[in-house]
């Protein structure tokens, strides 16, 4: 009631500044994006990713190969 009783201001500023101006918005914009791995970071999780990757295959090649030796003993082949 006692602001409804006051009248507007005579002059209006001719600058208003917008509300995404402002170091306040800016920070929370920084904020809100997702952080960017450094090159270095990056670089060293492909490389373990690929070392990852060929122990796995080199794991499996040897099981499959044992198991086809297993395999050729249990049908009565001679083993080397």
């Amino acid at each position: 009631a006692a602001l409804a009783s006051r009248t507007a201001p005579e002059e209006r500023p001719s600058f208003a500044p917008a509300a995404t101006t402002g170091p306040v918005p800016q920070r929370v914009a920084a904020l809100l994006q997702a952080p960017r791995p450094s090159h270095r970071a990056a670089r060293l999780t492909a490389a373990l990713l690929i070392a990852c990757t060929a122990l796995s295959a080199c794991a499996s090649a040897t099981g499959v190969i044992g198991f086809h030796h297993e395999v050729e003993v249990a049908q009565g082949e001679r083993g080397r």
